[in-house]
């Protein structure tokens, strides 16, 4: 089966087909709960997306107070760079864009929706230049990930 979970000021999971959105305040406090709760699942994922800045603390001390090591047991990319990402250690990766931008092409598209005589008649795709730039916190899912091996968070105590 094909499991994909991440936090988008949402966190989404992606079960196949299914997908399950738990919606709430997006900060700190609340990045670190679902990240928490995404860790301690049986499935436990291999990446995490904080998208928001404001995501990106509470992700790093769910991974600092479970022992989960970045990127070896977890890959962690956020979105827009900060200190925070260029300074966790490892470095985090980033999907850097410009917040004019971004804000500029929101307003512009307010703007279109209230001078239309319907402004759900004409819908419309805005495309905001994005980089991905690679840093240390990304790598491939560990082994027993790819394999279908025991959660990684259980150890084998059982002699060889």
């Amino acid at each position: 089966e094909i499991y994909t979970r991440s936090l988008v000021g949402s966190v989404k999971m992606c079960i196949r087909d299914r997908v399950q959105i738990d919606s709430g305040t997006a900060g700190n406090d609340w990045g670190l709960r679902k990240t928490q709760w995404l860790l301690a699942q049986a499935d436990a994922p291999t990446a995490v997306m904080a998208l928001g800045r404001h995501l990106l603390k509470g992700v790093l001390v769910a991974c600092k107070r479970q022992n989960i090591r970045i990127p070896q047991d977890l890959s962690v990319v956020t979105s827009n760079d900060s200190d925070l990402a260029e300074l966790a250690e490892p470095a985090i990766s980033v999907i850097r864009y410009s917040t004019y931008d971004l804000g500029r092409a929101a307003a512009e598209l307010l703007l279109d929706q209230l001078a239309a005589a319907d402004p759900a008649s004409a819908p419309s795709r805005t495309e905001i230049p994005t980089e991905f730039v690679l840093r240390a916190s990304c790598a491939a899912p560990p082994v027993h990930a790819r394999a279908g091996a025991p959660d990684r968070l259980t150890t084998n105590t059982s002699p060889r």
